[in-house]
């Protein structure tokens, strides 16, 4: 019993240090989208477009990105207008990028239009990034699509009542 008690504890303090540690790789909030020239870090697969829709609550960004480099990827408060980190199962969403280049990140979806911004710095103690990416993801859910059926159902039949 105490050496599972301890394995629990040890566990938890290992993921609120990891959490920590990547906290401090990139800022919590940032306001508005600096800009950025130079080289290209990142080159982002999923979605193909900056401006996508798709039906998926839970959504992964993925790509490929320079070796070494450090990407966060943050949601915009429309009540503040403030870009916060996002978050996923508790940990923010930042990650140094391994040898092989690829990037994939889980992130959760809300109702609508999603303003999403994905920051590249060159290490965990840059200020200025290096690449910031804008990305628009409209989320479509059940109501939509219902409502989407309703009326065409009903233009059909109205076009029906007219020619049959």
């Amino acid at each position: 019993m105490k050496r599972r008690l301890l394995t629990i504890l040890s566990m938890t303090i290992a993921l609120l240090l990891a959490c920590t540690l990547v906290t401090s790789a990139a800022p919590g909030v940032m306001y508005g989208c600096p800009y950025s020239e130079g080289l290209l870090y990142i080159d982002i697969y999923n979605p193909e477009t900056v401006v996508s829709t798709t039906t998926q609550k839970d959504y992964i960004l993925s790509g490929v990105a320079k070796s070494g480099v450090v990407v966060s990827v943050y949601y915009l408060d429309k009540a503040t207008g403030a870009y916060n980190i996002a978050y996923t199962d508790g940990c923010p969403a930042v990650q140094t990028i391994g040898a092989s280049g690829y990037f994939a990140q889980r992130i959760s979806l809300a109702e609508g239009k999603n303003d999403i911004l994905v920051r590249v710095d060159s290490s965990y103690a840059s200020e200025i990034p290096s690449q910031v990416v804008q990305l628009e993801i409209n989320l479509l859910v059940d109501s939509f699509w219902n409502s989407f059926r309703s009326t065409s159902a009903n233009i059909f039949k109205t076009l029906g009542g007219l020619f049959g």
